[in-house]
């Protein structure tokens, strides 16, 4: 959904100004806001993540446990968000299958429905006009 993305948008802008802010005097991947960007995306994938602690810097204690915080609440955030979506995706497509299934699990179109309601009222009713007639004659050769 577009909300997701927006959020996610804002989420991961947020982190990479606060990276590139608190982090950049400290580690040459945070200096800029576009290495911070691929920076947080490798460590999302999870190729970076040993590289990057290794060379942090470890003289002053505060920033060297906010660039852990800072990793991993990015990192958990992350793939939270982003199978979060995954699952929303799956849940509304399957979701969709379901409602046009009937019941011998075999796929409804459109048409189907229309043909099938056309079949179900041009019987109703006795005087029946050339429209009605020739819907019930397509109903007899879609059966």
């Amino acid at each position: 959904r577009r909300v997701h993305g927006v959020c996610a948008a804002i989420i991961g802008v947020g982190y990479c100004l606060c990276g590139m802010v608190v982090l950049g005097p400290h580690h040459y991947k945070f200096r800029t806001l576009d290495s911070t960007a691929s920076t947080l995306f490798s460590l999302i994938n999870g190729d970076d993540m040993f590289p990057t602690f290794s060379e942090m810097d470890t003289t002053d204690p505060l920033v060297y446990t906010f660039s852990r915080i800072y990793v991993y609440t990015f990192v958990v955030f992350f793939i939270f968000i982003v199978l979060s979506v995954f699952i929303s995706i799956v849940n509304k497509t399957a979701g969709e299958i379901r409602r046009s299934t009937d019941c011998d699990n075999q796929l409804v179109s459109n048409l189907d429905e229309f043909l099938n309601q056309s079949c179900d009222n041009s019987g109703s009713n006795n005087s029946q006009t050339d429209n009605e007639r020739s819907n019930r004659i397509l109903c007899c050769f879609c059966k």
